[in-house]
C-alpha cells in the first residue's frame, strides 16, 4: 500500500515511494467519526450503509481502507477507513484453509507477528493493534462449556483430573489459553439454536459444542482483550448495549479471551452414512462422550423434511440448527444413547453450491448472468 503527495485539500498527487504491507492476521483499531454516519450523495460514498444502526460482534465485513497522505504516512496513521460493508455470509464460511487458518494459531503468536509488523512497517505504528490481538486455533477434546456470570458463559479445558472435583483443568487452546468467555448472544447465533424457549436453545446450543468438543471438532476465532481483566461487562439490556463496560474490582477468575464457537460439522458427522438402509438407522459415536452410556446418532428419516413455519437461523452457512429452525429440505437427527433414545434432537440441512443451505440445483443461467 503506497501513500501519495497530497495536492491542495483534496487532491492526490503523485505517488510516493514510501509503503506499508497489509498482512493476513493484523488486528488495527480505528477511530468512528460522526462524519462516516453522514448520508452523502450516493451511497457507495458512505462510508457505514444508511439504513444499518448496528453490526453484530463478530461479524465478517468487507472493509475498503484508502492509503494516507505522506505527512498521514509519516505520523502512523497509515491509512483510513473508505467503506464497510457486512458480508451476507458468517465466519463458518471462513472455516477454511484459505481464510481464518491463515490467522496465527496462538496468542503468543499473533502478539509476536504484530511486534514483528510493527516494526517493518512504521506507517501503521498508531493504528496496528499488538497487544489486543485476534487467532484461531482448536479447542482441547474433552473441554466443555459452563455458565459463567450474567449473559456470559465460558469453555474450559478438561480436568486433569475427572474424578476430583478440586481438579484444576487443562488449557481449552494451546498456547496457554486457560479458558474463553462467549456472550450469549454468540453463543446462540453461532449454533443456531432458535427454539422458542430460550432455555431449550441454550441446552441445545451447550451440548452441541460439548459434543463437537467430545469429537475433537470444535475451532475457536479468539479475541485478545486486556482491559475484560479491569473492567466486567452489565448484563446486555437496550440501555446497556453490548459495547457499554464498567469499572468494578478486578476478577482474579476473569479472562481476557473472548470468542466464537465454531463447529467443523464435517468432522462431527463423519460417522453418519446416507446410504444405510432400513427405518430410523443409528449410528453409533467414534468418540466418547460425557455421561453418555454407548452415545450415537439416530438418522430419524431418509427422506428430507420441510419446516416452512420454523424461526429463521443467523448463520445459513451452517448445516446444522434446532429442532425448531426453518429448514426447506433437512434431516432431523437424534442424539441418544443406551438409556435414553432421544437426549436432544437437531435438523441437518445440506449446503448447495455458494455455501446457502439446501438441495437445489445450480441455476446455470443464472450464475453466467451473476458473472456477467
Amino acid at each position: 500500500m503506497y501513500s501519495f503527495v497530497k495536492e491542495g485539500q483534496y487532491n492526490k498527487g503523485e505517488r510516493s515511494e514510501e509503503f506499508a504491507v497489509i498482512e493476513s492476521g493484523m488486528t488495527f483499531r480505528v477511530s468512528l467519526k460522526d462524519f462516516m454516519y453522514e448520508a452523502k450523495k450516493s451511497e457507495t460514498m458512505q462510508v457505514f450503509p444508511a439504513d444499518l444502526d448496528e453490526i453484530p460482534a463478530f461479524s465478517v465485513v468487507e472493509i475498503m481502507i484508502c492509503p494516507s497522505n505522506t505527512k498521514a504516512f509519516g505520523e502512523g496513521y497509515g491509512f483510513h477507513l473508505g467503506r464497510v460493508r457486512p458480508c451476507d455470509f458468517t465466519l463458518y464460511s471462513m472455516q477454511t484453509a484459505l481464510g481464518l487458518s491463515l490467522l496465527p494459531g496462538t496468542y503468543e503468536e499473533s502478539a509476536a507477528r504484530a511486534d514483528a509488523w510493527a516494526e517493518a512497517n512504521p506507517a501503521l505504528r498508531k493504528v496496528l493493534e499488538c497487544k489486543n490481538t485476534g487467532f484461531f486455533g482448536r479447542a482441547m477434546p474433552g473441554s466443555y462449556v459452563v455458565k459463567y456470570g450474567e449473559g456470559v458463559y465460558r469453555f474450559v479445558g478438561p480436568k486433569i483430573s475427572p474424578d476430583d472435583p478440586e481438579s484444576t483443568h487443562h488449557n481449552v487452546l494451546a498456547g496457554g489459553v486457560y479458558a474463553v468467555d462467549i456472550r450469549k448472544d454468540v453463543l446462540l447465533r453461532f449454533t443456531n439454536a432458535v427454539d422458542g424457549d430460550e432455555e431449550d436453545s441454550l441446552r441445545y446450543a451447550c451440548c452441541l459444542l460439548d459434543l463437537a468438543s467430545s469429537a475433537g471438532a470444535l475451532d475457536f476465532y479468539v479475541v485478545h482483550n486486556e482491559y475484560l481483566l479491569r473492567t466486567v461487562s452489565p448484563s446486555l439490556s437496550p440501555e446497556n448495549p453490548p459495547s457499554l463496560i464498567i469499572p468494578s474490582p478486578q476478577d482474579p477468575n476473569r479472562s481476557p479471551f473472548t470468542g466464537v464457537p465454531l463447529i467443523d460439522t464435517k468432522a462431527l458427522l463423519k460417522c453418519i452414512d446416507g446410504s444405510t438402509a432400513g427405518e430410523n438407522p443409528a449410528f453409533p459415536l467414534p468418540f466418547s462422550v460425557h455421561n453418555m452410556d454407548e452415545p450415537r446418532f439416530v438418522l430419524e428419516s431418509l427422506r428430507p423434511i420441510s419446516q416452512e413455519t420454523g424461526r429463521p437461523v443467523e448463520c445459513r452457512d451452517l448445516v446444522l440448527s434446532s429442532a425448531d429452525a426453518e429448514v426447506q429440505r433437512g434431516y432431523s437427527i437424534a442424539l441418544g444413547d443406551a438409556c435414553d433414545p432421544e437426549i436432544m434432537r437437531f435438523l441437518f440441512t445440506p449446503k448447495r453450491a455458494g455455501g446457502q443451505t439446501g438441495l437445489d440445483r445450480m441455476d446455470y443461467r443464472a450464475a453466467k448472468r451473476a458473472r456477467a
